[in-house]
Formats: structure tokens, C-alpha cells, sequence
């Protein structure tokens, strides 16, 4: 009898060798080289002469957390020398089969070479219950394990034999961390398969995302999945969206696919953007294909797809990353790409740091780039680090335009609060101040980034975690209704985490009832990870259609600190694709908890 030191940890394979030999070898192969060859039982040749074959069996069975049924055209129907073989009590096959659900122990039926599954009819008493199992079918045009192997994956992580469930209770470990994460993933994709359209596209991609970690070899076929799913949607825009979500998930695993998929987008502006996330993505495993990708792009996205390559470059390449920012068009354009490299470059080489940020064209850049570097040097080096913020502030107070004075003053009140608490409310006052003499242009809503409101509403949310009483106070001191609600909205998210408190009474304290449900989803999941049960409860509290997102977005944000509390918020969601959302969301976070 084949043995092992899986500990019970095993899969044992059951067919006729007239029947399905063939393919239940190749099985075996295949399930050896995914779980090691000590956890795949295939034969019980070793019986030694004047054992009790039946015995053997039993205990053989037994030791294993799963079998697989392998049947084959003539399974059923196979002859022995008194009959059909399934209904001698002495046939090997049926010994295993009822072994395996006298003990309890998991029977998957593989249906291979055109099969079909047996009806409870057509089997002895005994086998009866096998044709209420859900079977799994391989064939020589599509020999995909992968669908059974994440069934193994979550049996098998249990370790529970079938001897452990007829006898003394084996003591309970907590299963490894790649089963969880199988377990979430199986769940999602469970709940994805029955959506159709935009929400299986978007689903598959959040799954996606966690699988490029765990299950590599499954997201060629679900990025298949998420594709035909993104081709069968009818209308152009939302269907270029789903396909650039698909490209930019599977970039960095898939390079090559996802820049087809980002090619194949119809809509022009949803191509580039599609081409730049690419570029963006992959741009730290292959620089130089990054780079290409976008400076093949036409339009504007050309100069943000340059600036994402440039900033994923500089941690390995600094002077690469540097060289790219710089042959940006546009001065605006090609300081913001610099200042992004000056924050990546920051801790390991302060220096070149220091001078990109120097060097920066746009004024207005200057300053979020030297607060960068004050943050990243603060450790090592304190009093440079306070130099560089008075200096931030001395360069916001020389920009010409007030808004975007505001805006860096404000950002500069933001990086001193914990420091110089007095300072941060004399910074954020000016900030305040030089808003409110801004003019307001006549096209006010075409040109509304420009005008006042909006430099009051970036003001108040730039201060809203360190003063979160003035940035209300600045919010709602504008005039324009929707301007007033909006700038709340993103007050009260700002704020959740700091005072979760005013932050949900500022999101109940709208009137209309759908866009109050809204803002509490988004107060409950900004402030989820300072406050999961309060988080929690307002997600709860919310009417059933924003309830699933609320609940969505806490799981994932609380997934950090508490993912068995994470994935029963995101268990008991009713929506089929925020629970799936949720699951995956879970499932990324484990599998790549830096990210």
C-alpha cells in the first residue's frame, strides 16, 4: 500500500485500469507536482499476499482527506467474471468509494473521456450518495486542473483525515496562510460567476489581483474569464473601462497581455489611459517596455504615464528615473513627474533629493517636494528636517498664484501639526486668508477648480486631520450649496480617522437621504481601521443599497488588524459583487501585505 508522511494530509485516487488508467496516472502526476509525490495515494499494489485487502484499503481511505473518483466511459458498466464489477462487494473500486463515505471523507468525482455522471439509480445502495457529489470533468482537449486543485488546496490545508473524523478529535491548528487565502478566493469567484457584464469583469480583476500572488497558474485563465466577460458588455465607454481595469491588474504578471488588451480598447482616450496604467505598472520588472509604452502614447496621458515610469524606475534607477522625468513636455507636467522622483529617491539618497526639488520649474511643486524630503530625513537628521519645512513655507508664501498658494501653505501647515501645533493654525489660517481673496471667474462651474470655493474646500481638506473643527468651519462657510456638500463630503473623510465622531455628523447632517447614505459609506470605511466597530455599525446602519459598498469598504480597510473580523463583515454582505469585491480585497491584502 502506497504510504506517506503527509499525516493524513492526502489524496487518495480511485479507478479501473481498464477504464481510466491513462488519465488517472497523468491526475496523479499533475496533483504530485502541485502538493509533492508523498500526498498522492494511487494504488494499492503493496498489499502483501494474506492481508486482508479490504482492511487495507479501509485504512488506506481513511488516511486521506479526499478522493477522487476517477470515471471513465466503462466505470459503470464494466464486467467481471459473476456480473457488473460495482455490484460484487468484493470490487476494489466500490471498497474504496465506500470507505471513503463510511468515513467521511471528501469524494470528488472526475469524470474523464466523455463520462457522464452516474445516477443513484444506476449504483448499489451502498454508493448512492457519490451521485449527489459535484463532479469535476477533464478531457484530452482540456486538461484544466485548476478548478479541482483549489478544492484540494482548502481540503487539504485542514490536514483532517478521515481516521481523525470517526475517531478522537485531532487537535485544531490554524491553517496555513496560503488555504485562507485559497478559501477567499474560491468564495469570490464563486460569487462572481453568477454576475454577468461590467461587475463580473470588475470582480474577476480584484480577484485577479490576489491570485498573481498565490495562484499564478489560474490567472491566465481568469484573466480570460475577466476578459470575455469586459468584450460582452454592449457599450463602448464602460466596456473600454472594464478591459483597462484588466490590462492595468495584469501588468506586471502578464506584461505582453495586458498591453494586447490595452491596444484592443476602441475608445481613444480609454486606450491611452489603459496604455498608461501598463506602462505604470510594469514599469520596475521592465523599464525599458514601460518606457516605450508610453512614449507611444499621443495624447496627454503620455506626460502621467511618463511621471508613473519615472517614479517606479527611481527606487532601483534613480538617474533613470531622474533622465525620464526630465524629458517630460511641460514644465507643470515635468516638475510634478520630478517631485515624484524626489519623494521615491528621498530616504536612500537625501541629496539628490534635495536638488531635484531645487531644481523643480513650477514654483508651485516646490514646496510638497522639500516636505517630502523633511519627512523622509526627520529620523537621521531633525534639524535638517526643519529646515526644509521652513523653507516649503517660505517658498509657498512666493507663489503668484493664490490658489495654488493657498494649497501649498495649507500643505505646510498639515506637515508641522504634530510639531508646532501653534505654527500649523497660524499656516492654516493664512491659507484660509489668501483663499478668500481669490476672484471668482464668470464660467464658475466649467472653471470651478480655479475659483475660490475650491481653494477654501482644498484648504479645509488639507487641514481637516489636524484641525478637523477649522476645516468644518471652512466647508461650510461656501456659499454655493453643492460646492459647500461636496467640499464636506471630502472634510468629513479626511477627518474619520482623526475624529470619527464629527466626521459621522457632518456626513448624517445632509438631507437628501441617497447622498447622506453615500457620505456615511465613505466617513465608515475612511475610519474603519482607527474604529471598526463604529465603522461598522454606520455601514450597517445605512439602507440596503449603499449598505453592501459600506460593508465592502470596511472589510478591506480592517483587513490589516483583524482579517477573521474582515472576512466576516465581508461574509455576511447580501450583494453578490460587493461580497466578492470584499473577499478579494481580503485576499490581496494577505497575499501581498506591503502593498
Amino acid at each position: 500500500m502506497a504510504t506517506s508522511d503527509a499525516g493524513g494530509a492526502g489524496v487518495f485516487i480511485s479507478y479501473r485500469r481498464a477504464d481510466a488508467s491513462w488519465p488517472a496516472r497523468w491526475l496523479a502526476d499533475q496533483l504530485a507536482r502541485q502538493f509533492g509525490e508523498g500526498v498522492v495515494f494511487q494504488d494499492v499494489d503493496s498489499i502483501r499476499p494474506g492481508d486482508d485487502f479490504a482492511a487495507a484499503i479501509e485504512a488506506a481511505v481513511g488516511a486521506c482527506s479526499v478522493l477522487l473518483a476517477v470515471i471513465g466511459p466503462q466505470w459503470l458498466a464494466a464486467e467481471g467474471d459473476a456480473g457488473r464489477r460495482l455490484d460484487d462487494p468484493q470490487d476494489w473500486v466500490r471498497l474504496e468509494i465506500e470507505a471513503a463515505i463510511r468515513r467521511r471523507v471528501r469524494v470528488i468525482p472526475v469524470l474523464v473521456d466523455g463520462a457522464r455522471m452516474p445516477s443513484a439509480s444506476e449504483l448499489p445502495p451502498s454508493l448512492q450518495g457519490l451521485a449527489r457529489r459535484q463532479a469535476v470533468a477533464l478531457s484530452p482537449a482540456s486538461l484544466d486542473t485548476r478548478r479541482l486543485v483549489s478544492v484540494l488546496e482548502i481540503a487539504l490545508a485542514s490536514g483532517e483525515s478521515g481516521q481523525q473524523r470517526t475517531g478522537t478529535r485531532a487537535p485544531e491548528f490554524p491553517p496555513p496562510a496560503r488555504a485562507g487565502i485559497s478559501r477567499l478566493l474560491t468564495s469570490a469567484l464563486h460569487d462572481a460567476s453568477a454576475l454577468t457584464g461590467r461587475e463580473k469583469a470588475n470582480a474577476l480583476s480584484e480577484i485577479i489581483g490576489a491570485a498573481i500572488a498565490v495562484a499564478p497558474e489560474r490567472v491566465e485563465w481568469l484573466t480570460a474569464e475577466a476578459e470575455t466577460a469586459a468584450r460582452s458588455i454592449k457599450n463602448t465607454r464602460p466596456r473600454s473601462e472594464a478591459l483597462a481595469d484588466i490590462a492595468e491588474v495584469v501588468a506586471a504578471s502578464d506584461p505582453g497581455r495586458a498591453e494586447a488588451i490595452a491596444r484592443s480598447i476602441e475608445a481613444t482616450s480609454e486606450q491611452s489611459r489603459a496604455l498608461a496604467d501598463v506602462a505604470g505598472a510594469m514599469a520596475a520588472a521592465d523599464p525599458a517596455r514601460a518606457e516605450a509604452i508610453a512614449r507611444s502614447i499621443k495624447e496627454f496621458q503620455r506626460s502621467r504615464a511618463l511621471a508613473d515610469v519615472a517614479t517606479a524606475v527611481a527606487a532601483a534607477d534613480p538617474e533613470r528615473g531622474e533622465a525620464i522625468a526630465r524629458s517630460i513636455e511641460g514644465a507643470s507636467a515635468r516638475s510634478r513627474a520630478l517631485a515624484g522622483v524626489a519623494e521615491v529617491v528621498a530616504a536612500a539618497d537625501p541629496a539628490r533629493a534635495e536638488a531635484i526639488a531645487r531644481s523643480l520649474e513650477d514654483m508651485s511643486q516646490r514646496p510638497s517636494a522639500l516636505l517630502s524630503l523633511a519627512t523622509a530625513v526627520a529620523a537621521a537628521d531633525p534639524e535638517r528636517a526643519t529646515w526644509l519645512a521652513a523653507e516649503a513655507e517660505t517658498t509657498a508664501r512666493s507663489i503668484e498664484d493664490a490658489s495654488k498658494r493657498s494649497r501649498a501653505l495649507a500643505d505646510v501647515a498639515m506637515a508641522v501639526a504634530a510639531a508646532d501645533p501653534a505654527r500649523a493654525s497660524w499656516l492654516a489660517a493664512e491659507a484660509e486668508t489668501t483663499a478668500r481673496t481669490i476672484e471668482e471667474p464668470e464660467l464658475l462651474t466649467v472653471l470651478w477648480d480655479y475659483g475660490r470655493w475650491s481653494a477654501l474646500a482644498g484648504v479645509a481638506t488639507t487641514v481637516a486631520a489636524a484641525d478637523p473643527e477649522r476645516a468644518e468651519a471652512i466647508a461650510r462657510s461656501i456659499e454655493d450649496t453643492s460646492k459647500r456638500e461636496s467640499a464636506l463630503a471630502d472634510v468629513a473623510k479626511a477627518m474619520a480617522a482623526a475624529d470619527p465622531e464629527r466626521a459621522e455628523a457632518i456626513a448624517r447632517s445632509f438631507k437628501d437621504e441617497p447622498w447622506r447614505d453615500i457620505m456615511l459609506a465613505d466617513v465608515a470605511k475612511a475610519m474603519a481601521a482607527a474604529d471598526p466597530e463604529r465603522a461598522e455599525a454606520i455601514a450597517r446602519s445605512i439602507e440596503e443599497f449603499q449598505r453592501s459598498r459600506a460593508l465592502a469598504g470596511v472589510a478591506g480597510a480592517v483587513a490589516a488588524a483583524d482579517p477573521e473580523r474582515a472576512e466576516a463583515i465581508a461574509r455576511s454582505i447580501k450583494d453578490k459583487y460587493w461580497r466578492s469585491s470584499a473577499l478579494a480585497s481580503i485576499a490581496r491584502f494577505l497575499a501581498e501585505p506591503d502593498q
